[in-house]
């Protein structure tokens, strides 16, 4: 039986490969960069790269308060230091995708795959009509609707599930 890696060591090999800087996710105004750490991990979960947080559904999707104690716990000298794990190419492409996006996409994305996740029977047009139920004021406030879930849908699975 393979060796379960600690989340916070699984955290700072994901930072150096993301060029992650820690001080810049402690700021209180770099709420966005925090929005997008949360559902890289949440996604890198989907990617089997042995990250164990458990998410609860928040304002901006899923959220891990663990993994929120992890990175603001965290130093770059921790993540300077740190050894560099090996991860295959393929895998780092779809995190530095995912790091990419504009942090309300991925809180569609996550907050979409969250319901698909643990409704496993429903619809993918019943879980992206009750997210639009769930985001419906916050969609508008970004000029955007139903057609954007499906977006963001077709996108993840394009770029990250390959469903």
């Amino acid at each position: 039986m393979a060796k379960k890696i600690p989340n916070r060591t699984l955290l700072i090999n994901l930072f150096k490969y993301l060029n992650v800087n820690v001080d810049e996710l402690k700021i209180l105004d770099n709420r966005d960069n925090r929005i997008v750490i949360q559902k890289v991990v949440y996604f890198a979960k989907k990617l089997d790269l042995g990250f164990t947080y458990e998410y609860n559904v928040f304002l901006h999707g899923p959220y891990s308060t663990e993994l929120g104690r992890d990175y603001y716990s965290l130093t770059n000298e921790e993540v300077n230091y740190t050894d560099k794990m090996v991860l295959e190419p393929y895998k780092i492409k779809k995190l530095l995708w995912l790091k990419n996006q504009e942090p309300f996409f991925l809180e569609i994305a996550s907050t979409l795959d969250f319901i698909i996740e643990y409704n496993s029977r429903i619809s993918i047009e019943k879980a992206i009509n009750h997210v639009f139920s769930m985001k419906e004021e916050v969609l508008k406030e970004h000029d955007k609707n139903i057609e954007y879930i499906k977006l963001v849908h077709n996108e993840i699975v394009a770029n990250i599930t390959g469903e």
